[in-house]
């Protein structure tokens, strides 16, 4: 997907200028991002949930699930250590083809569904996966 289509279909932000180009968070879009075991322990359980959540692997061994924060605010221990928020002004590469395989969407996207689920839906996904590990 090019960086316009981004803009065009789900009013993300994406900085083109570097390869692969960047989704800005920020405007109540926030990530979480985790290692890649936990975060298919969290997908699973979401599914299970009926929530849809894109899902990028920016880099080898790790996921990011994005969300709307909805103003939810975190306080120190509210998620497990190897599990990241990242907030406003953080930047996560996204892919422009399947091409490229080092940035990939392990859930697309959906123009049917532009909502993002929100931050608290996914913070109870992974506070209950993290009790069955």
């Amino acid at each position: 997907m090019q960086p316009a289509a981004y803009r065009e279909h789900f009013g993300w932000m994406v900085d083109d200028r570097e390869n692969p180009p960047r989704l800005l968070l920020g405007h109540n879009m926030v990530a979480l991002t985790m290692p890649r075991t936990r975060g298919v322990a969290v997908l699973e359980y979401l599914c299970r949930q009926d929530i849809r959540s894109p899902v990028l692997e920016p880099d080898l061994g790790s996921w990011a699930f994005l969300a709307d924060s909805n103003g939810l605010v975190l306080t120190p221990g509210d998620l497990p250590e190897d599990v990241k928020l990242l907030g406003c002004g953080a930047m996560l590469p996204v892919p422009l083809t399947t091409a490229n395989p080092a940035v990939r969407w392990v859930v697309a996207p959906d123009v049917r569904q532009r909502w993002l689920p929100s931050l608290a839906a996914l913070m109870a996904a992974v506070r209950t996966m993290a009790r069955f590990r």
